[in-house]
């Protein structure tokens, strides 16, 4: 019975064990799939916002070439007649502005700057006279100076030294009659322009946008920084690498924490501008991403570990029912007095181990035990100290069983039952014989006073065979010989002969300790050590 429960609530484990593994793997399967769709939506949205970024950048740079290439017109057929007053370049600057500010707003494209061939501002659109400013070392203008061959080129974002504003500017190189350099004419663009349209198209403003010349320079910034950016950032820097490694010219990439400059994981999308060279491109970080996730997935997290609660509780629940449902068939099958199985519970045993003994053949005996004159103990010292002594005797005959297999109870009142598996009639008078001898030598104190000695008759019935009789009828047997021994005296062992051998059933007085066998069956030395080999 307790074996059945014991294995109700290891199947109870197992489901549960099961249950939350299944869910946990939907969970997980879930929550990876989730993840995977954002990291797919994540990229195409970076793509996209590189997208439009460089047309942005690109149709932006398209226009302020138009303004470049008149104003460069303009000053150029002044060049032929005479050299450039500040006046007349800034009267130039000045109308092609408002020629072009039809089309475009002059606040979109900042000022028209005139550096003459040492990179000093001559004129500028904005105001007259113009501040004379040296900016000989503006990549815009010395990169034309350099290289004749130029037609443009693009300088990096900076705090424009006119305005104070983060700009970064699109020049054309001025020659004079013969074809020496002369100057550059430049315009300003202005970068909060710009990113105030780029802001419109991000997706709840999670990516960071960056935009970088053919050279490296960075050109413009998402969320726009409080100051220029440097060319040597180790991040750029590799990123610029990869990208330029990379054979498409729009795609997305996954750049791991560790590579060279990335401490984070970052998530990119690109796009190389074939017009102008320049690259823009919108990255996240792993970590936003995760937040996102979070955010969008939250529900899903709370309502999975919701559930895995409830199935633990629930499990955990039936468990120690299971538990207390095997404690109270426990308390139903033990004796309350003796802490020993009771009646019913031998009666079950007795069926299990019949049935095994039959099945294999193994002999198989029982012993009937009744304490001698035991309502007169009870009488003479009372109640209590008869509890003690049913107690005592239960503690004494569990000791000197000594196989796995051996079990006893308390038949009732003081009444106690041993059977013993795979054990001959010979070896069971040797247990019969140790159970009366220790309860024998067994002394009781109360208050004081040591209680006389208690005696026990004893009963064996056997079977070489248990498929040649039955449970009850070796029950019956035993019970038999026990009477026997009480009416021949009590504090004696009485053996039972077996009914299908001999219908008889045959004993005789025997003093204390004696055994009397039919058959010829004594029980001698060799055979008391066989039964206490284990």
């Amino acid at each position: 019975m307790n074996s059945r429960h014991r294995n109700l609530r290891s199947r109870i484990r197992i489901l549960s064990a099961a249950s939350l593994l299944t869910l946990l793997l939907g969970f997980t399967v879930a929550l990876y799939i989730s993840w995977q769709t954002l990291i797919r939506n994540t990229t195409g949205e970076l793509k996209r916002e590189a997208c439009t970024t460089s047309t942005l950048v690109r149709g932006t740079l398209i226009d302020a070439s138009k303004i470049l290439d008149t104003a460069r017109t303009r000053l150029e057929e002044a060049l032929r007649d005479a050299p450039l007053e500040p006046k007349q370049a800034h009267d130039i600057l000045r109308s092609v502005v408002e020629a072009f500010s039809i089309y475009n707003s002059a606040d979109s494209f900042g000022l028209l700057l005139l550096l003459n061939q040492n990179g000093k501002l001559i004129a500028r659109s904005g105001e007259y006279p113009s501040t004379p400013i040296d900016l000989s070392d503006r990549y815009y203008y010395r990169s034309l100076r350099d290289d004749p061959s130029r037609k443009y080129s693009i300088g990096k974002l900076r705090n424009a030294a006119t305005t104070g504003k983060m700009v970064f500017h699109l020049s054309m190189p001025l020659h004079e009659r013969d074809g020496s350099f002369a100057g550059v004419v430049a315009v300003q663009i202005d970068e909060i322009e710009l990113t105030g349209t780029i802001k419109e198209t991000l997706n709840g403003e999670q990516s960071a946008i960056r935009v970088q010349d053919p050279s490296g320079q960075t050109i413009l910034l998402y969320p726009p920084p409080e100051r220029a950016p440097t060319k040597d950032d180790p991040a750029n820097m590799t990123l610029d690498r990869l990208i330029k490694e990379s054979p498409a010219h729009r795609d997305s990439m996954r750049i791991s924490g560790g590579t060279a400059g990335f401490p984070k994981t970052v998530y990119v999308g690109y796009e190389r501008d074939p017009l102008f060279g320049f690259c823009s491109w919108s990255s996240v970080t792993k970590a936003r991403m995760c937040r996102l996730f979070l955010s969008r997935n939250h529900i899903l997290i709370i309502s999975s570990l919701l559930a895995i609660a409830a199935i633990g509780i629930l499990f955990l629940g039936l468990y120690r029912q299971a538990a207390r449902l095997e404690n109270a068939l426990e308390d139903a099958n033990l004796d309350p007095m003796t802490l020993i199985g009771n009646r019913r519970s031998m009666e079950a045993e007795t069926e299990r181990l019949w049935r095994d003994a039959a099945r294999s053949g193994n002999p198989i005996s029982l012993l009937f035990i009744d304490i001698d004159h035991f309502k007169d103990f009870n009488d003479i010292h009372g109640h209590e100290v008869g509890d003690r002594a049913l107690k005592a005797v239960a503690r004494f005959i569990q000791l000197s069983l000594q196989r796995p297999l051996d079990l006893c109870c308390r038949w009732g009142g003081e009444e106690f039952v041993a059977i013993l598996p795979d054990t001959r009639q010979e070896q069971a008078v040797i247990v019969a014989e140790r159970i009366r001898e220790r309860v024998s030598q067994m002394t009781l104190n109360v208050n004081g006073v040591l209680i006389p000695k208690i005696t026990l008759s004893v009963g064996i019935a056997s079977s070489d065979r248990a498929d040649r009789t039955t449970a009850d009828e070796l029950i019956r047997q035993a019970d038999q010989a026990m009477l026997r021994a009480k009416a021949e005296g009590r504090d004696r062992t009485v053996v039972a002969a077996e009914t299908k051998r001999n219908p008889e059933t045959l004993t005789k007085p025997v003093g204390t300790g004696a055994v009397d066998c039919r058959n010829g069956c004594e029980a001698t030395a060799g055979q008391a050590k066989r039964r206490e080999q284990p």
